[in-house]
């Protein structure tokens, strides 16, 4: 009998979930079963993304 499989559409979803809430995915393990457990890692300081990331860049403004 074939052990069972998680698809890749739900451990990617999973992933991106918790890229989503600021969180890194660290193991994916599988169970027999097929059913899947990803474990979080809290971002470090250095890893995650300033607030201001996701705006437009503003004319005459350097980085600093």
């Amino acid at each position: 009998m074939a052990r069972a499989c998680p698809s890749a559409a739900a451990v990617k979803n999973v992933i991106e979930a918790l890229v989503a809430c600021g969180m890194a995915p660290g193991a994916v393990r599988v169970g027999s079963d097929g059913s899947f457990t990803v474990e979080a890692q809290e971002k470090t300081v250095a890893e995650s993304r300033g607030p201001r990331h996701d705006e437009p860049k503003r004319w005459g403004h350097t980085k600093g």
